[in-house]
């Protein structure tokens, strides 16, 4: 047994990150959807990468409605190793990026915890390289899905994502057994406005179950 990984998504401060990684966090995630409050620019994300790896931590960018080129752009600007892909037009294009790089693709799932498989996803998936996430069917809003009725696909490491709080992710991690866990709205004040006190207490609750 071990515990599993934790991914902070929609950072936009600098100063949050020692924090983060102080108090046990593995991955951050940097938010390129513009549509979001959770949104960054590419520049500023990029100072936000480069502190994170100064703290072992991997920076993840989320991609959406990003066609090859401009995910190509932001991926070698932030020097990542990992990206995270949910629009249907970044899923299609990111067959036509670097072929080290990790992705993590998303699968949204309904609130009674049922979701479609979408074959073309996992015939893209390397093991050695790859996870999936789950996640609501509107990510970032807090909403969560039935964890009682959710059956992952067997066989593939992955992270749970969808309206996780530190009053919830216990539940949830008994219920899923997942890779890792992945919070965004769960840890913040206001939309986009994350909380250093929610932050640690969410990775307290984590650290506390073997999965």
């Amino acid at each position: 047994m071990s515990k599993a990984k934790i991914k902070i998504c929609g950072i936009k401060n600098k100063d949050h990150i020692k924090e983060i990684a102080n108090y046990g966090a593995h991955y951050i995630g940097l938010v390129f959807h513009e549509e979001s409050k959770r949104y960054i620019e590419p520049k500023e994300a990029s100072y936000i990468a480069q502190a994170a790896r100064e703290y072992h931590l991997e920076p993840v960018a989320v991609f959406t409605h990003h066609t090859a080129s401009e995910m190509q752009k932001i991926i070698d600007l932030l020097d990542l190793k990992t990206i995270q892909l949910h629009g249907e037009k970044s899923l299609a294009e990111q067959k036509n990026l670097s072929k080290d790089i990790a992705r993590i693709y998303a699968f949204h799932v309904h609130e009674n915890g049922e979701f479609e498989e979408r074959p073309s996803i996992l015939k893209n998936f390397r093991k050695s390289r790859d996870y999936l996430l789950y996640d609501g069917m509107v990510p970032g809003s807090g909403k969560f899905f039935s964890w009682k009725d959710f059956e992952p696909i067997e066989g593939y490491d992955f992270f749970l994502a969808g309206g996780l709080t530190s009053s919830r992710v216990k539940e949830a991690l008994h219920h899923t057994h997942p890779f890792a866990v992945d919070v965004s709205s769960g840890v913040e004040d206001a939309k986009g406005e994350k909380c250093i006190k929610k932050i640690k207490a969410f990775i307290d609750e984590v650290n506390s179950v073997y999965v």
